[in-house]
């Protein structure tokens, strides 16, 4: 097929994919769909659209099938619409990902159109009874807009809302139908455009839909503005049309997701057990969701639900996003969504989003193509390469640099990557899962964490509570993890009662990592073969919470201080020097606010060498910290 020319072979392709769904094949035909991609046969061969449409639906994706047939509908562009083609091919992409009940495609379509018109802002208006309310705002910047920012042009928008027809205003200078009018003089418009939403559509694919409120058949409008005159390509009045058909959809399909969720939530079970909070009811049913995932140690109701969300989520590609204490257990999470997940054959690779400088992002992110800089003497393929046809696994994506952030959500757009020094642009087709510790959302409103990328990495979101909200599975952990105490000449030791009564009353800022720690300290100290109270509490308070060193904040409120050692003649042995890199690592942790990338800037390493010494010195983050 190499050279029997691109329609040829996209025909080929196409035909093989739907081979294999009539050989049930399921698995196989998705990914070839997705290395298929959309836009190299909107662009090579667009007679076959309407073939990709139906393969698709048969593939079980109805809302990617209907966004195709909805911009055949509207009328393919000519040769020169490479524009229009790629703007397809992400929204349909993004319906494609897993993110269709999540508010993603709504950001994708409204910055599309904002992308083409060149407008400075842009709003998403729906109707809630017979007003418009607001249901997403945007500046050309990325910035969302509230309530308070909604000002538009009236008259535009009514009479898009009369016409069921789109409303372009290239300059109102120009237009004697717009220039007097006064909410186009109080905001100083010169350009907008008003695209209404239809919904006499109802076709998703036979999956259960929720009616949308309607005013004559429309459900709102897409809305974009300027203080500057627009510049309207030539297919800009289709794509704004397909923009808005994919609104409706994904609307509609965020609805349905939570009506789905809701009525899930309602339906009648099994009574819970008095205390049983949310997890999955009966001691039976919890000990068959613990015995599912061996990765895990608990009894815990919250746990459980949690992992109980994970086996409903794992067979999508939804991307997850988990959120989780340091030493809570988000990577093993991680391992067991893939595990579960159809693309379990495939690679599992996991990234330290905190750990690659700028400068390195595209080498790690895409990989490099041989004699591509001085001293690549062969070629290397990069994470998302690495990572293609299973699941990419993203740690502490709050530590993303914004370089990082711009390139992965790229990449995760357009589904393909292209090589340092290569020309051949390689599809890719991953499953992303996410972790972190910080408030990825309140960052995206401060500006330190792109929305558009938080849309792409939580369609759902999974929170892991810390090992201080389920002391019942302290018992379950030292039952797991004493063996691993044990040595060819020392049995595996026994724990005293009131030991483990202490461990469990003991407040874990550091989670199951830390009470791993403490009982491999406490298992040292230990004199014979039973771990007793009094260990237990020399390991805690022997614990890695240091003084601080001149010129870093005081311990607070809480915090244990460390001995400072004595000075010379005072009887005291001098610091060795494990002990004060200890010392300098943890000082310099409290004074950036535990904030791992900064703090391996100032102390001039990389941040895998600053986790690795964290790990070996044993360093925790107290409460407050």
């Amino acid at each position: 097929l190499a050279g029997a020319g691109p329609a040829l072979g996209l025909r080929a392709e196409l035909r093989l994919a739907a081979a294999e769904l009539g050989a049930g094949a399921l698995r196989e035909a998705r990914a070839r769909l997705g290395r298929l991609g959309v836009g190299p046969i909107a662009r090579e061969a667009p007679e076959l659209l309407a073939e990709l449409a139906q393969v698709h639906r048969d593939a079980g994706a109805p809302l990617v099938a209907e966004a195709i047939d909805l911009a055949r509908e509207r009328g393919a562009p000519g040769a020169d619409g490479g524009a229009y083609l790629g703007t397809l091919a992400r929204l349909v992409g993004v319906l494609n990902s897993g993110a269709a009940g999540t508010a993603e495609p709504l950001h994708a379509a409204l910055r599309a159109i904002l992308d083409e018109t060149r407008a400075a802002r842009g709003f998403l208006l729906l109707y809630e009874g017979a007003a418009l309310e607001l249901a997403l705002g945007l500046t050309a910047g990325g910035r969302l807009l509230s309530r308070d920012d909604l000002a538009y042009s009236s008259t535009i928008v009514e009479r898009a809302l009369a016409t069921g027809a789109r409303v372009l205003v290239e300059d109102v200078t120009t237009d004697p139908a717009f220039a007097d009018a006064d909410s186009v003089r109080d905001l100083e418009l010169r350009s907008a455009a008003c695209v209404p939403l239809r919904v006499e559509r109802k076709r998703v694919g036979g999956r259960p839909a929720v009616p949308l409120p309607t005013v004559r058949g429309l459900a709102g409008v897409l809305y974009v503005d300027s203080s500057a005159p627009a510049r309207f390509g030539a297919h800009a009045g289709a794509l704004l049309d397909v923009c808005a058909d994919c609104a409706v959809l994904a609307v509609r399909a965020a609805r349905t997701a939570e009506a789905l969720e809701a009525a899930a939530r309602t339906a009648p079970g099994p009574a819970p057990s008095p205390g049983a909070g949310t997890g999955p009811g009966p001691p039976a049913a919890a000990a068959a969701v613990a015995a599912r995932f061996p990765e895990l140690v608990t009894r815990d109701p919250a746990l459980l639900g949690v992992l109980e969300a994970v086996e409903r989520v794992a067979p999508s590609d939804a991307a997850v996003l988990i959120h989780g204490e340091s030493g809570t257990g988000k990577e093993l999470v991680a391992r067991a969504l893939h595990r579960l997940g159809r693309r379990s054959s495939g690679p599992f690779v996991a990234v330290d989003c905190g750990a690659i400088p700028d400068e390195l992002v595209a080498h790690e992110l895409f990989g490099r193509e041989r004699g591509a800089f001085t001293g690549a003497d062969e070629a290397s393929p990069g994470l998302l390469e690495r990572a293609s046809g299973g699941t990419l696994f993203l740690d502490e994506a709050g530590e993303m640099s914004p370089a990082m952030q711009a390139a992965l959500l790229r990449a995760l757009q357009e589904g393909e990557v292209r090589r340092l020094g290569g020309a051949e642009a390689r599809r890719v087709a991953v499953r992303v899962v996410a972790a972190t510790h910080r408030d990825l959302r309140a960052m995206a409103e401060r500006g330190e964490f792109r929305q558009d990328l938080l849309f792409r990495l939580a369609a759902v979101g999974l929170r892991l509570p810390p090992l201080r909200e389920r002391p019942g599975d302290v018992p379950l952990l030292v039952d797991a993890l004493l063996p691993r105490l044990a040595t060819t000449d020392r049995p595996t030791p026994a724990l005293e009662e009131r030991a483990l009564a202490r461990l469990r009353e003991h407040g874990w800022p550091g989670n199951v990592r830390e009470l791993e720690n403490v009982l491999v300290r406490a298992g040292l100290l230990a004199q014979g073969p039973v771990i007793t109270l009094g260990d237990v509490d020399r390991a805690l308070e022997e614990g890695p919470t240091l003084a601080p060193a001149p010129g870093d904040p005081a311990p607070g409120p809480g915090r244990r201080e460390a001995r400072a050692p004595a000075a010379p003649g005072e009887g005291a042995l001098e610091p060795t020097l494990e002990e004060l890199e200890r010392q300098a690592i943890a000082a310099r942790l409290a004074r950036h606010g535990w904030n791992q990338v900064q703090a391996a800037r100032s102390l001039g390493v990389d941040r895998t060498t600053l986790r690795r010494k964290i790990v070996r010195y044993g360093i925790l983050r107290e409460p407050g910290a």
